[in-house]
């Protein structure tokens, strides 16, 4: 166990930590607008289109140990209860395919989240990069499961 976290303090000393300010910078050179909720957490929103009829809201989480956060929420996009089970189904079969991000049902919504804690060294465009791809991931699941549920 002594030699577990031996490891963890190593590996902690070389974790890229974002702040919330620096995301923002971020994400704003992607020309993706962010805002800071009532507590403290940076999203942003992805209007809904022909394809999704419903906005998706993403937050990003930053936490003190260096992990990184993305979830990802639809607004209004609730699952009929006779549905659950094809939901679950459609989650599980995401996860298994897709890797990133974990899909799930809670409360009778569809939610999506990704974690990752960067190395030191990570620069700011392999960020961006990963952003961009958990960003357009999300996005693909929720235009898929909302064919998938309206069959």
């Amino acid at each position: 166990m002594e030699r577990f976290k031996l490891f963890i303090d190593w590996l902690m000393t070389d974790i890229k930590h974002i702040s919330r300010e620096d995301l923002q910078k971020l994400l704003s050179s992607m020309e993706i607008e962010s805002t800071v909720d009532s507590e403290g957490t940076l999203y942003c929103v992805f209007p809904s289109d022909e394809d999704f009829p419903h906005d998706v809201v993403f937050h990003f989480t930053n936490d003190d140990e260096g992990w990184f956060g993305i979830e990802a929420v639809p607004d209004e996009f609730a699952i009929e209860e006779e549905k659950i089970g094809q939901a679950l189904v459609f989650c599980n079969e995401f996860s298994r395919r897709a890797r990133i991000p974990k899909a799930f049902v809670m409360n009778g919504r569809f939610k999506l989240d990704q974690w990752i804690v960067f190395p030191a060294s990570t620069d700011d465009d392999y960020i961006k990069q990963y952003i961009e791809l958990v960003l357009t991931m999300c996005w693909s699941f929720f235009v898929n499961a909302y064919r998938k549920l309206s069959e």
